[in-house]
């Protein structure tokens, strides 16, 4: 084999590698969070199971005070030492000396009770839908290979697209809505009996509800707030007004056969998902180079620029005016000489895509602040890339090539000096001279 053939299967090999350890990143995560959800399910099934039973018992008691001529009070017999008196079903023996409760009373009892062990049902038949749609989800997912990944990929953009996890957030909601409403209703049906049970009731249950509204709103109003539930969610939601209009999804004629052609037609969209995914699930400066770098030099330009946009943004402590940036504050020099690195990788992308000029201005503006701290380890690097885009077609591109390399070499003339045996000031700064003798650089 000619040498060039072997750089390029060595490049290949490795390129391939980076992807392998992708998908098994992703495997991974997915398998592990798919598990919790699931115990989640279970546990919340099992729930929804004995609370329907117990509210069960009390509405079966609770709907007789609607019927003509039934039992008018609540099925509650007071002995007089204070004891009741309970049978095996929870029916108690009526007190034929108690008034009854007003219509008024016995309607609203009813209704929360009713809507409670409603929502206690709709919880456990939504929990059983959403662990079949889970098991759909992990089956035939137990390679790695990348159409193995692309599938998996796609499958996991449909949870997200369609709000599987925001259905399944329902499941907690409903079943505390459930509570709610049932401990609503026992208070008033203790309202009927004695006011001292009643004020103690209503204590408790005041004391629990506060607890649940204020855990519930804080994580709206608080950034760092770790009571981040799904009814929090739920009403952060509604409380930034961000809603997303539903969508209709076509039939095909199988799910298997939908769902391949679907992989087929957006492997590329699926590659860059995935990769953004992985890194923004690690946050690994090792992840960065050994995995992500490799497969964003073997996308095609234009998945690679918009998958690099998407790390930068993820990985910058603060983002303004569409450009990311990092605090130079802290002690990450590697980190930001690896983003400088990705960053110089983007560059020579954009030269390849046709009409990406805003795309290559835009990839030197995030460049610029990153080679303050990381020029020493990407030098090289930035040389090799800055000198090639001096004899950019583009004049724009070219001038503010020549503005960032003239100022960073002015600032580092020690570092210059240093390597300039190296070959980095070889030929191609010969550019330099020329742009500096002829058009007026001082």
């Amino acid at each position: 084999q000619s040498p060039t053939t072997t750089v390029s299967t060595s490049a290949e090999s490795k390129s391939a590698e980076a992807w392998m350890q992708c998908a098994m990143a992703m495997k991974e995560h997915e398998e592990a969070k798919i598990e919790a959800w699931k115990e989640e399910i279970d546990t919340e099934l099992v729930f929804a199971a004995l609370f329907s039973a117990i509210l069960t018992a009390f509405d079966v008691e609770a709907y007789k005070m609607l019927q003509p001529g039934g039992s008018n009070g609540p099925s509650v017999y007071i002995v007089t030492n204070g004891a009741l008196v309970l049978n095996s079903t929870i029916s108690l023996i009526p007190d034929p000396s108690s008034p009854g409760p007003s219509m008024r009373y016995a309607v609203a009892i009813n209704a929360l009770w009713f809507s409670g062990l409603i929502c206690s049902v709709a919880a456990a038949s939504l929990g059983i839908l959403v662990r079949q749609w889970l098991n759909q989800y992990t089956s035939g997912l137990t390679s790695v290979s990348p159409d193995i990944a692309r599938v998996r990929q796609f499958r996991r953009d449909g949870l997200k697209k369609w709000k599987v996890a925001e259905i399944m957030m329902l499941l907690p909601i409903l079943l505390q809505g459930a509570v709610v409403l049932f401990l609503v209703g026992l208070v008033l049906f203790l309202e009927q009996l004695n006011q001292i049970i009643t004020t103690a009731a209503e204590v408790l249950v005041a004391l629990l509800l506060f607890f649940l509204l204020v855990t519930t709103i804080l994580p709206s109003v608080s950034d760092d707030c770790s009571y981040q539930s799904p009814q929090a969610w739920g009403f952060f939601v509604v409380f930034q007004a961000s809603k997303r209009p539903l969508r209709s999804f076509a039939r095909s004629i199988s799910w298997v056969a939908r769902e391949r052609a679907l992989v087929d037609v957006s492997g590329p969209v699926l590659d860059q998902h995935l990769l953004v995914e992985a890194d923004a699930m690690l946050l690994e400066d090792d992840f960065l180079r050994e995995v992500v770098r490799p497969c964003l030099n073997d996308m095609p330009a234009g998945a690679s620029i918009k998958s690099y946009y998407d790390i930068m943004n993820h990985r910058a402590d603060r983002v303004e005016h569409g450009l990311p940036y990092f605090d130079t504050r802290n002690d990450r020099t590697e980190s930001v000489a690896i983003l400088a690195d990705l960053t110089l990788d983007a560059l020579c992308k954009t030269r390849v895509e046709p009409a990406s000029r805003e795309h290559a201005i835009r990839t030197m503006q995030i460049l610029e602040p990153l080679l303050v701290r990381s020029l020493p380890l990407t030098y090289f690097h930035f040389c090799r890339v800055f000198c090639s885009l001096l004899d950019d077609p583009d004049e724009d591109v070219r001038h503010l090539a020549f503005s960032i390399l003239y100022q960073q070499l002015w600032r580092n003339l020690a570092l210059a000096d240093q390597f300039s045996s190296e070959g980095c000031h070889g030929e191609p700064f010969s550019g330099v001279a020329y742009l500096f003798g002829s058009q007026g650089y001082h």
